[in-house]
């Protein structure tokens, strides 16, 4: 076995989307946004019809959502 990671290395380390074909719809022009989960939280996505850019978040109650990253 190899050396363990540091809790704090650990905490730090980016987080995969693990829900398959996540889907929010854009705020700016209100288009389906679906993901495929190779995407990380913290990553910046765009909307694929208007370009507004997002940031991927994840909240308290564990689920995936984005914010504006104007």
């Amino acid at each position: 076995s190899g050396p363990c990671a540091s809790p704090k290395a650990f905490s730090m380390a980016k987080q995969k989307i693990d829900d398959e074909d996540f889907q929010v719809s854009c705020p700016v022009c209100n288009v389906e946004m679906i993901f495929s989960g190779d995407e990380e939280v913290g990553e910046e996505v765009f909307c694929p019809y208007c370009n507004s850019p997002f940031i991927l978040v994840k909240r308290e109650d564990e689920t995936f959502d984005i914010e504006e990253d104007f």
